[in-house]
């Protein structure tokens, strides 16, 4: 089967798992929805949950590429700003097959939670260190690293809710996204009041 159709066969069933859910989507529908053969689909895939499996195995690799391209980032600020951006646009892509394995596959969640505590562990080091060095550098107040990263990873999962909820565009999305960015940064106390 060329890679084309491999592909074809996963994006049609994040597609449909979205939209009717684990249960409500059989191979015969993904078959059908993709215009692959059932036969073929069975040939790479030995039942929808392997579909799923699969799912979720792109996109622990594509969260543990974006960890290694922020690591890249040098400059502490502009690493937390992309983190917050390019996490936000990652978690919109892979939330809902997420969460669907939650909800309705509780044995293969469990797995998949023990799968992902060290991509958590690092990028919450991540986020971390690029604190401590901008606490280092000058560029923010000393505070605790690890309470900053905790306090920005909470930033971002609820401004990805938030914003799945109430945002209509990309424009409001990336708009919404700088007020967080400035609100993290600068707080939300007027310096200038007199307090």
């Amino acid at each position: 089967m060329a890679n084309s159709s491999y592909d074809d066969i996963l994006r049609t069933a994040s597609r449909l798992f979205q939209e009717r859910g684990y249960a409500g989507t059989s191979v015969r529908l993904i078959a059908e929805q993709s215009g692959i053969g059932k036969a073929t689909i069975y040939h790479h895939f030995q039942d929808k949950e392997a579909i799923v499996s699969k799912l979720i195995e792109q996109s622990i690799d594509g969260f543990n590429s974006l960890i290694s391209d922020l690591y890249e980032i040098e400059d502490s600020r502009s690493r937390l700003i992309a983190a917050l951006e390019k996490t936000i646009d990652f978690l919109d892509k892979v939330a809902a097959v997420f969460q669907i394995v939650r909800r309705e596959l509780p044995l293969l969640w469990i797995e998949i939670k023990v799968l992902l505590v060290p991509y958590y562990t690092r990028y919450i080091s991540l986020l971390s260190e690029s604190i401590e060095q901008g606490v280092a550098s000058g560029i923010f107040r000393p505070i605790p690293p690890e309470l900053a990263a905790s306090v920005l990873l909470n930033l971002i999962q609820g401004a990805h809710g938030s914003l799945s909820i109430s945002a209509k565009n990309q424009d409001s999305i990336h708009v919404s996204i700088q007020s967080m960015i400035d609100i993290y940064f600068n707080g939300i106390v007027n310096h200038t009041a007199n307090l």
